[in-house]
């Protein structure tokens, strides 16, 4: 994963650097088997596929991927950029500088299409679509081998990452309001049935 970051000139003439949870950011994912890369660098939809001999295979794109900031966006946002000012204050000197930084600083309008790429076992791509608070519940669209789109899949609340999936389940990083990070195993039920995530 690579993050976009931009420098600040300060009054004083010092550049401060700046990341945003609204700033670009890139993905890789390889397929089980070992046989597929897909990137994808933001802000557009668009997944490139490569194969072993780094050829590029096809890409993958939907116009309407990207969206505007809500409220609520901007809201999360900030409160990211809060915690990266106490987190990065070593001195009061510090804090001082980087909240002057973060006041100069104009976060973008829009968010990146796509915010992870995970294969499947089976080999099919998941593309997770933009969305705040990062342990929301979120829209993952699933693609074929040969880059068709088979549907979506709808990840439950505290969800914050997802590791494997495979015929029946989802394997993630568990996300509490509290900060909490634990490991669990989700069941991959199809639309209608008991249990989360649901198959669209």
């Amino acid at each position: 994963k690579g993050i976009e970051s931009y420098n600040v000139r300060l009054g004083s003439g010092r550049l401060e650097d700046i990341t945003h949870p609204f700033l670009g950011s890139s993905y890789l994912a390889v397929r089980p088997d070992g046989q597929r890369i897909a990137s994808v660098t933001n802000p557009a939809y668009e997944v490139t596929i490569w194969d072993t001999r780094g050829r590029l295979e096809r890409i993958i794109r939907r116009p309407e991927g990207r969206r505007i900031a809500t409220q609520q966006d901007r809201a999360w946002g900030d409160s990211i950029m809060a915690v990266e000012l106490y987190m990065n204050a070593r001195s009061p000197r510090d804090s001082s500088r980087v909240r002057e930084a973060m006041s100069l600083y104009r976060a973008p309008d829009t968010l990146d299409a796509t915010t992870r790429l995970v294969y499947a076992q089976n080999g099919e791509l998941w593309v997770q679509q933009p969305g705040f608070p990062w342990n929301g519940a979120r829209v993952w669209d699933v693609y074929t081998d040969d880059g068709h789109l088979r549907g979506s899949v709808v990840t439950p609340h505290g969800l914050l990452t997802v590791t494997a999936v495979g015929d029946d389940y989802i394997l993630g990083i568990h996300l509490t309001d509290d900060w909490i990070q634990t490991v669990r195993l989700y069941p991959l039920k199809e639309k209608g049935r008991e249990g989360p995530p649901t198959q669209k």
